[in-house]
């Protein structure tokens, strides 16, 4: 099974707005009821796996108090010459950061041979992988423009795991933990 720790977010209705003014020719959008903020990443794991990180993260998020986090700002990575993804941006926040920490630090003691993909964690929720360079500008110009600024609530984390479907991707979410 592939696997990864996340937070759900709600879709800011801006993103709504974009795909219907720019179009989306090019473009492969997340379904609302996908967005997250991945705390980390893991990839390919077995049963007995997934049961130790459970038991970590019962262990490790009981510990941390619910915080708010900010949506604000877009930014993009490009993955290659002519294709990248567009996401919205989540402001510093310290409690977002030790929860990461944690999580990732504990992650990589059930994993030793994973990567540390996340010495500089750069919280973010994807919204669209966009195959044209210059579309991709003009998304992020525009999401920019409407200058989404959101703040949300963060009392659980989620297990979840990434199935591929006929119809995209889906988010199954394995397990669910609560902040104290």
């Amino acid at each position: 099974m592939r696997i990864f720790i996340g937070i759900k977010i709600d879709a800011p209705p801006e993103v709504s707005q974009i795909k219907c003014e720019l179009g989306h020719a090019h473009s492969k959008w997340v379904k609302e009821s996908n967005y997250h903020l991945t705390l980390v990443f893991i990839g390919q794991a077995k049963t007995a796996d997934k049961v130790k990180i459970s038991q970590a993260l019962h262990k490790i998020v009981p510990q941390h108090a619910p915080f708010v986090i900010s949506l604000k700002g877009a930014g993009s990575f490009q993955k290659r010459r002519s294709s990248g993804v567009l996401w919205l941006g989540v402001e510093d926040s310290t409690a977002l950061k030790a929860l990461h920490n944690e999580v990732n630090n504990a992650v990589l003691h059930i994993f030793p041979n994973l990567k540390n993909q996340y010495k500089d964690y750069t919280p973010h929720i994807t919204v669209a992988r966009i195959k044209d360079r210059e579309e991709l500008s003009a998304f992020k110009q525009r999401l920019n423009e409407l200058n989404v600024s959101r703040r949300q609530r963060v009392d659980e984390v989620f297990l979840y795991e990434s199935l591929s479907t006929p119809n995209g991707v889906e988010y199954k979410v394995l397990e669910r933990f609560n902040l104290k």
